[in-house]
C-alpha cells in the first residue's frame, strides 16, 4: 500500500541519515585509535542485525504478510545483514559489498522512499533505521575500518548483480512479483523508475546505471595509500 510521505518529515528524515552517515568521519578525527571505536562498530554491526531481523518479523507477521513484498528479496534487505557482517565479523566479501554497492542502492532508497511511510506506523522507522544502518556501516567501513576495494571486488560485485537479476527476474515474472524493482509492477510513489520507460526495456538502464554507480564507488574508495589501509586481496 502506498502513502506518499510528508515533504518535510521526507527532508528531515534524509538529514538524520546523512547525518549519521557523517559521524564514524568526525569520530575518526577526533580518537582514531581508540579501542572503544572498533567496539562502537561492533555494536553498530549487531543493531543493524536487530533492526534487520525486526523488520522481518514485522513483514512475517499475519497481518501484514504478502508473498509479493514481505520476503527479504529486495536489494536492502540483503543489504541489511551483509552490513552487518561487514562490521561484526570484518568478513572481505562483505565489506567489498557494502563498500562498492550499499550507497547506489541504499541511498535511492532514502531519496524515493517506497511503501507505507507514516511515522505512527512500525514500519516506518524500521525501514528509515535499516537503510541508515546500511549506509552508515559504510562510512565506518571506509574510515574506521578503512577497508579499500581491489579491482576483483567490483568483478565481484557486478557477478552478485548478475546473479541477483537471474534469480529474481524469473521469479517476479512467473509470480507478478516486484523484488529489485525489476518486476513489471511499479510502486504507487514516483520513483527513480520512472525515467527508464517501459517493462522490460526499463531493465537494461537500470542495470547499466547500476553498475556505473558500483564503478564510480570502486574508484572513490579504492586504495590510494596509508600504512592503516586495509586492503581487500
Amino acid at each position: 500500500m502506498a502513502n506518499p510521505m510528508n515533504p518535510a518529515m521526507h527532508i528531515l528524515m534524509m538529514s538524520l541519515v546523512f547525518a549519521a552517515m557523517i559521524v564514524p568521519f568526525l569520530l575518526v578525527k577526533t580518537n582514531r585509535a581508540g579501542d572503544w571505536l572498533d567496539r562502537l562498530t561492533v555494536v553498530l554491526g549487531w543493531s543493524i542485525a536487530a533492526i534487520w531481523i525486526a523488520y522481518n518479523i514485522y513483514y512475517f507477521s499475519p497481518q501484514v504478510f504478502n508473498w509479493s513484498v514481505s520476503l527479504p528479496l529486495h536489494v536492502c534487505d540483503i543489504l541489511g545483514p551483509i552490513s552487518a557482517v561487514a562490521l561484526v565479523a570484518r568478513n572481505k566479501w562483505a565489506q567489498s559489498i557494502l563498500a562498492i554497492s550499499a550507497v547506489p542502492f541504499a541511498v535511492q532508497a532514502v531519496l524515493t522512499p517506497t511503501g507505507v511511510q507514516d511515522p505512527s506506523a512500525p514500519r516506518f522507522w524500521l525501514y528509515w533505521l535499516l537503510h541508515a544502518g546500511i549506509l552508515t556501516a559504510f562510512t565506518f567501513n571506509l574510515f574506521v575500518y578503512r577497508f579499500r576495494p581491489a579491482l576483483h571486488d567490483l568483478w565481484f560485485n557486478f557477478k552478485l548483480l548478475t546473479a541477483y537479476i537471474a534469480v529474481i527476474l524469473p521469479l517476479n515474472i512467473l509470480l507478478d512479483w516486484n523484488y529489485g524493482y525489476i518486476g513489471q509492477n511499479k510502486p504507487g510513489e514516483v520513483t527513480a523508475l520512472d525515467l527508464f520507460g517501459t517493462w522490460p526495456l526499463r531493465i537494461v538502464p537500470m542495470v547499466i546505471i547500476a553498475m556505473a554507480l558500483q564503478t564510480i564507488m570502486f574508484y572513490l574508495t579504492k586504495q590510494r595509500g596509508g600504512p592503516d589501509t586495509v586492503v581487500s586481496e
